[in-house]
């Protein structure tokens, strides 16, 4: 017998994962066939009469006589009678009661209700599918209706009963009512004949695995935590509750050419509709289709990880480079996807819903632009979801149960040819524990951030200086489960264990080479923005941590590492990686929520939610020798100077340089080569792919493309030729050999910008935002002046950082006019730049034709001569005359003359 309160499902490792029934539960499940319903029930029935209760089945009489026998239990319960009334038939323990729905809701539901009355507490039942109701009745609604008023009855009389819908049959907001009344919702899935179930409710209990979907083994039931794992079983499941609605019928009827303008648009970039139409088959786009919340586009982002996903999945098998190894199709490393779409008319929805529609028809007037979109955001924040939407956010959330999952913009004009909108909009990762109305409540405030993002200052400033305050930009989501796994990592920062979720690797991959560092590299060969954990730090230019930057064709070789061989420096290498973090040990709980990703906060983060930074050696402690041996090497300089300590070298740490993975033998650099080559051909254009990368248990390597767009750039491939420099760098104010981006250029200037490291370097940081803000203003006012200007900006350390100990906090929008930017190194806080291939920030500096340099003074073959710009007057007081009390630290000189001079070819630069 169960413990008093309780009750069993008849599976014991079903039993462990929910904590077993309550008295008072209803147990609903969602099947794709009665027959699947049957396989659960019976445990169920078995376990009752085991204890000696009876098990009354209340059964239909319109029910199909195929569903009806699927129902029998292997009780000995014998063929259901054709016919009967409510008193039942009883057989080998089993009461059968045959209702007839046929005379209507009202007086079906008094009988039924009457029925368990009579049956009085702590009744067992097993219900005909409820989807026969709808055959009855008509009415999807009075099903809904009719589980609303019988399920508070049920648990009253502390029951147990079994109910099931048919999947596909029922309008979301019935599977919404139901959810909300029953105790416990599985959806169960029968995948490659095998019996998936995953708990979507399960009230007043909890456990860290109790969402996850699991495999039913016998009596065993077997947690799927790993994204790769849970995105190749459910990636084949549409997602769709039910074909009812216009948007279904238009997809059931629509060809290619029809669903392309459904779900891509044919007016934001021809090319791209262009695109599908070649590699998207129907059902391609029906698939797609399917996974839409809502109706309306899937945007920019979406558009761009199906596309290179379609592209890749079609392209032939690539010759490995490393030898004899067999030929691979590029498809066979990709990991699935099972993303969901959160189509644009939902963001039009939510807007007319809170009764904002006027103020977004205010920010199209002449002049209105900036304000109402800021009042905008600030609302966007806040409103309300109807309750149609919340209903399809929780088809999202049942499907990735307590996967952590990210929520990304994915605008109309976003990752277009000539508009990327890199780092614009926001997007937002989910830790997604706890509560299921916990996960929920975090996602709608996930998806208000993202919708706000849409009006945030960098996006209104971005649009007009592209001219597009005007298009239509609405803003889609696109809806991704996180790659990676759990790991519990025993003492964190405050010496309680955690469990932390992050996919080993990811990066960033260009299809050609704007940093070509040597004369021996080819452009069109492609590079690698790499970094272990999650992809936040190959976007972003975060702290004083490196990414990895590789040439696909000189892998080993980089700009930025300078030891024997090729191998890491130190300096420059990356020390902290970003994970979710799931949960810690002695906290109140484990939380749905999260940070943006494009936040990284401190070492001492909060319980969750948060996006955390924890050292890289943690990967070395989580069981993970192989991906260790792939990402790092010693340190062999380190391990040197302890020897000449006489201390033990082992205490050097390791160098994160991906040297094991980047070596010929894994065949990565040979995959991603030719997947970029794929892409651009396809494109017909370079483009700039985002991945993240996760080593399987046998150490084999696995890429989930998570994003593609057209890379904007005046790189070496596209430069006019080659630009003579000349050998003798005179009095120059800069020369380079390497450490420059922009391609072969002939630059005139007009004026130099100056921010003096050593006076930078004593201020506070209020201080140091002003002299940001006063650069845009002198930026600015050199635009507007009447004689077009052409300036050199220079400053110390990371230009556009959101830390002012790193470099100079302006925001790109301040500093987008400028001809050239350069990042000085040194000073009196040792400012560093870094050469950002592959980040945000890079993608503004080429969409704005910027020529960008990195000045090391002590590198060999670099010179630095701010006194040609200082012994020159300093215009900032008549430019800027509020700007007057800086004028010790912001220098602004006419350079009448002046011209930089860039040869790709020879790697070197000069201005004077």
């Amino acid at each position: 017998m169960e413990p008093s309160g309780l009750a069993s499902t008849g599976i014991s490792g079903l039993d462990r994962t929910i904590d077993r029934l309550r008295l008072g539960d209803n147990v609903v499940w969602q099947v794709d066939s009665v027959a699947d319903f049957e396989e659960v029930s019976a445990p169920f029935v078995r376990r009752t009469l085991a204890e000696g209760r009876q098990v009354h089945r209340l059964r239909f009489r319109a029910s199909a006589p195929a569903a009806r026998g699927a129902l029998v239990a292997e009780s000995g319960a014998g063929a259901p009678p054709g016919d009967g009334d409510e008193d039942g038939t009883t057989t080998g323990g089993t009461v059968t009661h045959v209702l007839d729905p046929s005379e209507g809701f009202e007086a079906f539901t008094t009988h039924v209700h009457r029925l368990i009355h009579r049956l009085g507490a702590a009744a067992r039942y097993v219900v005909d599918p409820l989807t026969a109701l709808e055959d009855a009745w008509h009415s999807d609604a009075m099903v809904a209706n009719f589980f609303a008023v019988t399920c508070p009855l049920l648990f009253q009389l502390d029951t147990v009963a079994y109910f099931c819908l048919v999947r596909g049959r029922h309008a979301p907001r019935t599977i919404a009512t139901v959810r909300d009344t029953t105790q416990v919702l599985f959806e169960l899935h029968r995948i490659d004949g095998r019996l998936y179930v995953h708990p979507l409710k399960v009230w007043a209990r909890y456990s860290p695995t109790m969402f996850f979907p699991a495999r039913l083994d016998g009596d065993e039931v077997r947690p799927i935590t790993s994204s790769v794992e849970a995105s190749r079983l459910f990636a084949a499941q549409d997602g769709r509750t039910g074909i009812i609605d216009p948007w279904a019928q238009a997809v059931d009827a629509g060809d290619r050419g029809a669903l392309i303008a459904l779900l891509v648009g044919t007016d934001r970039d021809d090319r791209i509709a262009a695109l599908c139409r070649r590699w998207m088959t129907r059902e391609d786009l029906v698939a797609i289709a399917r996974r839409v919340v809502g109706t309306g586009r899937i945007g920019g982002k979406s558009v761009g990880m199906l596309l290179a996903r379609a592209i890749l999945r079609r392209s032939p098998a690539f010759p490995r480079r490393d030898g004899d190894a067999p030929a691979e199709r590029l498809a066979d490393r990709l990991e699935p996807h099972d993303s969901f779409f959160i189509g644009s008319d939902f963001f039009y929805s939510y807007v007319v819903a809170n009764g904002w529609w006027q103020l977004r028809m205010r920010q199209k007037e002449p002049g209105r632009f900036l304000d109402a979109g800021a009042e905008l955001h600030d609302r966007l924040l806040t409103g309300a979801f109807p309750p149609a939407m919340r209903d399809e956010f929780w088809r999202v959330l049942d499907h990735f149960g307590q996967s952590p999952i990210i929520v990304r913009s994915s605008s109309l004009l976003e990752d277009g040819f000539g508009n990327a909108f890199a780092g614009k909009y926001d997007s937002v990762f989910l830790a997604n524990q706890g509560s299921p109305e916990d996960r929920e409540r975090a996602f709608e405030d996930a998806v208000r951030q993202v919708y706000a993002s849409s009006m945030s200052p960098e996006a209104l400033a971005y649009r007009r200086t592209r001219g597009l305050e005007f298009r239509d930009e609405q803003m889609a989501i696109l809806v991704q489960r996180v790659s990676g796994d759990r790991h519990v990592v025993p003492a964190g920062p405050d010496g309680a264990d955690e469990t932390l979720f992050l996919p080993h690797a990811a990066g960033v991959a260009n299809s050609s080479n704007l940093y070509t560092w040597s004369p021996d590299l080819d452009p069109d060969a492609g590079m690698l923005r790499l970094v272990v954990g999650l992809g936040t730090r190959a976007v972003n230019r975060t702290g004083r941590d490196y990414a990895r930057v590789a040439a696909l064709d000189a892998p080993l070789s980089g700009p930025s590492w300078d030891g024997e061989g090729g191998r890491a420096s130190a300096r420059t290498t990356q020390h902290r990686l970003d994970a979710l973090l799931l949960s810690r040990a002695g906290s109140p709980g484990p939380s749905a929520g999260g940070l943006p990703a494009c936040a990284v906060p401190p070492e001492e983060a909060p319980a969750p939610p948060a996006v955390v930074t924890r050292p890289v050696s943690l990967l070395r402690g989580l069981g993970l020798a192989d991906a260790w041996r792939l990402f790092a090497s010693p340190d062999e300089e380190a391990r040197r100077r302890l020897r000449e300590l006489g201390r033990d070298p082992d205490m050097a740490s390791d160098l994160i340089d991906f040297r094991g993975l980047l070596a010929p033998g894994t065949g990565f650099t040979g995959w991603m080569r030719s997947a970029l080559t794929a892409l651009r051909t396809a494109y017909d254009h370079p483009v700039d792919v985002e991945f993240t990368l996760n080593i399987d248990a046998d150490g084999s390597w696995r890429v989930n493309v998570v994003q593609c767009r057209p890379l904007q750039t005046r790189g070496p491939s596209s430069s006019a030729g080659t630009v003579s420099v000349p050998e003798d760098p005179g009095d120059a104010l800069v020369a380079l050999r390497g450490h420059f981006m922009g391609g072969s250029a002939a630059l005139p200037l007009t004026h130099v910008i100056l921010v003096r490291p050593e006076a930078y370097a004593e201020l506070g940081a209020r201080d140091r935002h002003e002299v940001a803000r006063k650069v845009g203003a002198v930026t600015r006012a050199l635009r507007e002046s009447p004689v077009p200007a052409s300036a050199l900006l220079l400053g110390p350390g990371r230009w556009g950082t959101t830390t002012p100990s790193l470099g100079v906090p302006a925001h790109f929008a301040e500093i987008a006019t400028v001809a050239a930017l350069g990042e000085l190194a040194g000073g009196a806080e040792d400012f560093r730049p870094e050469l950002s291939w592959g980040s945000h920030f890079f993608q503004d500096l080429v969409e704005a034709g910027i020529f960008y340099l990195a000045i090391d003074p002590e590198v060999p073959g670099t010179a630095f001569r701010p006194s040609r710009v200082l012994d020159r007057p300093n215009l900032l007081a008549g430019l800027v005359p509020d700007a007057a009390p800086l004028a010790d630290v912001l220098h602004v000189a006419a350079t009448d003359g002046m011209e930089l001079r860039a040869d790709v070819v020879s790697q070197r630069v000069l201005c004077r």
